[in-house]
C-alpha cells in the first residue's frame, strides 16, 4: 500500500525548499494539431483499481511530477504511472492538496527525462475560449485498449465563487470515464485546469451518429462515451496558490499571458498514433516490477 502525505519528503527530499516558477510572458499561436502533439507527450494514465489521467508537470533529476485530481489517488492502492511510449512506473510518492480536489504524484525514470508542460496563469480565461482535454478514458464495449482521447470544446462558464473542492471552469469538451485528471489546455497548448468532473446523460441515443465530434482513438464514441454536456475542471491558479502551502516545492514553467488565436483547428487522423494506444497495461507493469525488483536485489548484494 502506498502511503499518502502532505509533507514535502514525499516529492523527493532533494527539491528546492522555494517554489521556483519560471515566469514568461510570451505566448504562441499553435495549430490544434501541434497541441495534441503537447499533450500526447505530457498525458499519464494513472494506473488502479479505478484508473485516471494526469499530466506531468515538473522533473528533478530522474523523478518526475504528475498533477492529477485527488479523488483519482485518494483509495489504498498500488498506483503506476503509464507513458504514451507505453512504459509504466510505480508511483513512489502521493501529495495532496488540502480542500481542492488535486494531488501530485510522483515516478521516477532513469531511462528517459519525459518533457513538462507549461502552465498558464488562469486568470486570462474567458467565456468562449477554445480549450482541449486529454485523457486515457476506460476502455468501452467496443475498445478492447485503452486510448488516450483529445478533443476541442469551450469555457461555457467561470463561477466567480469556486464550487466545492476547487472547481471553478465549466467547458462544453466531450470526456469519458477514466479522463478525470487530465490535463485541460489552451489555444497557446499551456495547462489552464485539471479536468475532474461531468454533468450529464448517457449519450447514446442523445447524440446523433451524423454529427460530428471532434475525437480522437475511438471509431466507437456513441456506445463508449458515459457523459455529455458540461464538465467542470480546477483552475490553474488555484493548483499555483495552494501547492507552496502544501509543502510543494516544484520547479514549474509558468506564463502569465493570454493565449493567441488557434492557428487551426484539431482535426483527428484516421489513423491512431502508437504513443496514443496502451495494449497490454497489466503486462507492462509486470516488467516494470520485475527492473525494480532486479535492482533492489543488487542493491542488498552490494551494501547500498
Amino acid at each position: 500500500m502506498l502511503k499518502r502525505s502532505i509533507s514535502s519528503m514525499i516529492v523527493g527530499a532533494s527539491v528546492s525548499s522555494t517554489l521556483v516558477v519560471l515566469m514568461s510572458q510570451a505566448a504562441y499561436a499553435l495549430t490544434g494539431e501541434e497541441i495534441n502533439d503537447l499533450a500526447r507527450e505530457t498525458t499519464v494514465l494513472i494506473r488502479s483499481a479505478n484508473p485516471g489521467s494526469g499530466v506531468i508537470i515538473a522533473r528533478n533529476g530522474d523523478t518526475h511530477y504528475v498533477l492529477t485530481a485527488d479523488h483519482v489517488v485518494n483509495s489504498n492502492d498500488n498506483y503506476s504511472v503509464h507513458t504514451g511510449d507505453d512504459k509504466g512506473y510505480e508511483v513512489k510518492g502521493i501529495t495532496p492538496l488540502r480542500g481542492i480536489d488535486l494531488a501530485v504524484v510522483e515516478f521516477e525514470s532513469t531511462q528517459k527525462s519525459y518533457p513538462t508542460v507549461t502552465i498558464a496563469r488562469s486568470n486570462h480565461l474567458r467565456e468562449g475560449q477554445t480549450v482541449f482535454v486529454s485523457g486515457w478514458p476506460d476502455p468501452g464495449s467496443s475498445i478492447d485498449t485503452r486510448i488516450r482521447q483529445f478533443t476541442t470544446g469551450e469555457i461555457s462558464g467561470l463561477p466567480e465563487e469556486p464550487l466545492n473542492d476547487g472547481y471553478q471552469i465549466v467547458y462544453t469538451n466531450v470526456t469519458r470515464v477514466g479522463m478525470s485528471g487530465g490535463p485541460v489546455f489552451d489555444t497557446s497548448g499551456r495547462l489552464i485546469g485539471i479536468h475532474g468532473l461531468a454533468e450529464g446523460a448517457d449519450i447514446e441515443g442523445i447524440i446523433g451518429e451524423s454529427e460530428p465530434i471532434i475525437q480522437t482513438g475511438s471509431d466507437d464514441l456513441i456506445s463508449t462515451a458515459r457523459s455529455v454536456g458540461f464538465n467542470i475542471g480546477i483552475p490553474s491558479n488555484t493548483f499555483l496558490s495552494n501547492a507552496q502551502s502544501n509543502n510543494l516545492y516544484l520547479g514549474l514553467n509558468v506564463e502569465d499571458s493570454p493565449p493567441e488565436s488557434l492557428g487551426s483547428p484539431f482535426v483527428p487522423n484516421e489513423e491512431i498514433d502508437p504513443k496514443d494506444r496502451i495494449e497490454n497495461i497489466n503486462e507492462t507493469l509486470g516488467l516494470v516490477r520485475e527492473g525494480v525488483e532486479e535492482i533492489e536485489g543488487i542493491r542488498r548484494i552490494l551494501g547500498f
